[in-house]
């Protein structure tokens, strides 16, 4: 059985993989260090459990298949597209939803447009491997 560029994993296993460890590394240093990290990084208790939730179902999606993994990027990336376009549109409102006093901060924006991004990409482009054919 021939490898692809991303190995035996497929390309929505990987995006699981550096996703998901790199959204509980984002929740574990919000907890850590509170708002010393302001303003890229700032601690509110919703947005901390989302990032830990977010962190952990994807990176348990690694854990399944590459069938499995890709749906998961499919749905998060439709849900981090939502949360980009409502962050850039009403930052107040998304901001005061998730505990924020004010604006979400731009960072996290960002943030949630690169994930949007990379799940949607992982989710959605990737092919099946050859025993899913």
């Amino acid at each position: 059985m021939a490898e692809g560029a991303y190995g035996k994993w497929g390309i929505a296993r990987t995006y699981a993989l550096i996703f998901g460890i790199a959204y509980i590394g984002v929740a574990a240093t919000e907890a850590i260090t509170q708002d010393a990290l302001k303003p890229v990084l700032e601690f509110e208790p919703l947005q901390n459990a989302v990032h830990w939730a977010v962190g952990v179902i994807v990176l348990l999606s690694f854990f399944g298949s590459e069938a499995t993994a890709r749906m998961v990027a499919r749905v998060f990336g439709v849900v981090f597209l939502a949360l980009t376009i409502w962050g850039f549109a009403a930052p107040d409102s998304l901001g005061e939803f998730l505990g924020y006093p004010g604006d979400i901060p731009v960072s996290y924006n960002l943030v949630h447009f690169l994930t949007a991004v990379a799940a949607l990409f992982a989710g959605f482009a990737s092919r099946k491997t050859p025993a899913e054919a």
